[in-house]
């Protein structure tokens, strides 16, 4: 079920749940964050766009404290222009370095997961999705509103990543192309140019059977059949313990 836990985050800054409510003034500088009351979270080089989207995460690596996941859209890894990339940075009990920069996540203090093709503009929107797998761990939804779906080009997609236990660490950095149902899957676009993914959320337990759903948005479908009205189209997705195959195409739904 969904829930929120022991960390709170807000684009690079994060605060610590500890310090009592009582003790913030009205006004507060993000100049003045020191680590004691806050961290400042640096992207990894210009024009990343780190931060274009950030959200509670879940405890994603089950070791009971919540993580944080940013995304930076504009992030070109291994040369795919604007693929887009996303990182989860997993919570602590111990003080976390200030500022703590995204380019030293390796596995152990939380990973990043790259965009797939060129322009895909995977983290535009993150999200935690609760535990929809019902594996008791929380699990994170990505959209990459850019991709191509086959032929279908900005049909869009979403990613989602299981969470898994804290003794098997997750590697540095997280390959979607391996996602086979059993560590997440892929949800397809229906249409080109529909945006599928362009939001993405959470939807708590929709159906109240004890599984968390998720909820992706395509603002820019044409659901009315009479050409490119963009009237739009929400997508639930109910979670279960019976498993997923590794894709999902919303034109199944």
């Amino acid at each position: 079920m969904h829930k929120p836990k022991k960390l709170i985050a807000a684009m690079t800054l994060v605060l610590s749940a500890n310090v009592s409510l009582a003790q913030f003034d009205a006004q507060m500088s993000l100049a003045d964050i020191d680590g004691s009351n806050g961290v400042v979270i640096n992207g990894v080089a210009a024009g990343h766009l780190a931060g274009y989207s950030v959200s509670y995460a879940g405890d994603v690596n089950g070791d009971g404290i919540d993580d944080v996941i940013i995304g930076a859209p504009s992030v070109t890894p291994g040369g795919r222009t604007e693929a887009g990339a996303c990182y989860v940075v997993f919570g602590s009990d111990s003080p976390l370095p200030n500022p703590l920069e995204l380019s030293s996540l390796n596995g152990s203090n939380g990973f990043v997961i790259e965009g797939v093709a060129a322009f895909d503009k995977l983290g535009l929107s993150v999200s935690d999705t609760g535990d929809v797998n019902g594996d008791g761990l929380d699990d994170v939804i990505i959209g990459a509103f850019a991709a191509a779906v086959g032929p279908s080009g900005f049909a869009g997609k979403a990613y989602v990543i299981f969470g898994k236990n804290s003794q098997s660490n997750f590697n540095s950095t997280f390959d979607l192309t391996t996602l086979d149902g059993d560590n997440g899957f892929v949800i397809n676009g229906e249409a080109s140019y529909n945006g599928t993914g362009l939001s993405v959320s959470t939807a708590g337990d929709i159906n109240g059977d004890g599984f968390d759903d998720i909820l992706v948005g395509a603002p820019y479908a044409d659901t009315m059949g009479n050409g490119d009205t963009n009237n739009g189209r929400i997508y639930v997705i109910l979670g279960n313990n019976t498993g997923f195959a590794a894709e999902l195409n919303v034109s199944n739904i």
